[in-house]
C-alpha cells in the first residue's frame, strides 16, 4: 500500500510564526502537477487513483491553520525498504531559483513534511563549515561564505503491526 509523503510549509528557524507554503520554494512538482499562482485555483480533487500531486483532504488542524498539504509523489510503500532513487533535477543556475534557495538557506528555513499525519520536520541546509549532524547549531551570525544546499531526504518510519506510529527525515548531502 502506497502512503503518501505530503509537502506541508517552509519557514525560518529563528522565527516560528513565519511559515510559507512548501512550494512557495521552488521544489519539484510531483509528475504531471503545474503550480498555480492563486491556490484557490489549483485543483483540488481528491479521487485521483494514486493520489501523486493532489491535496491531502484537510483535518479540522489543518482549517484552523490554513495549512495546505500537497501529496509529494514519492513511491513510499507500507513496511517497504525503497532503494535511494532520484526524484528530479532543478537547474540552480537559474537566477529566481539561486535566489530563493539562497534566501532560504541565509535564513536557516526548515521544511514540514508530513506521513500518515505524522509532522516531520528537518532543515533545508547548513553552513559549510558545520558537519551535517551539527546542522541544528550552525552559527546564526555566519551569514557569509558558503551554504549547501541538503538534497537527500532518508526517512525513516517505525511501525506498530499495521500503523506507522513515528517518523523520522534526516537531510542528507
Amino acid at each position: 500500500q502506497r502512503v503518501p509523503l505530503y509537502g506541508v510549509r517552509v519557514g525560518p528557524l529563528d522565527n516560528p510564526f513565519e511559515k510559507y507554503d512548501y512550494f512557495s520554494l521552488p521544489f519539484c512538482l510531483p509528475d504531471g502537477s503545474t503550480q498555480s499562482e492563486n491556490e484557490d485555483d489549483a485543483d483540488k480533487s481528491f479521487s485521483s487513483t494514486d493520489g501523486v500531486g493532489e491535496f491531502a483532504p484537510p483535518t479540522l488542524m489543518d482549517l484552523v491553520l490554513g495549512v495546505t498539504r500537497r501529496d509529494l509523489g514519492f513511491n513510499v510503500r507500507f513496511a517497504v525498504d525503497t532503494p535511494r532513487t532520484s526524484i528530479c533535477v532543478v537547474d540552480a543556475s537559474v537566477s529566481p531559483v539561486r535566489d530563493a534557495f539562497e534566501h532560504a538557506l541565509r535564513n536557516r528555513f526548515w521544511l514540514e513534511l508530513s506521513v500518515d499525519e505524522l509532522p516531520l520536520y528537518a532543515l533545508l541546509g547548513q553552513h559549510a563549515s558545520a558537519p551535517v549532524a551539527d546542522s541544528a547549531r550552525a552559527s546564526q551570525s555566519s551569514s557569509d561564505g558558503e551554504w549547501l544546499l541538503l538534497t537527500h531526504m532518508k526517512l525513516t518510519a517505525h511501525y506498530n503491526g499495521p500503523h506507522i506510529v513515528g517518523c523520522t527525515v534526516e537531510m542528507l548531502n
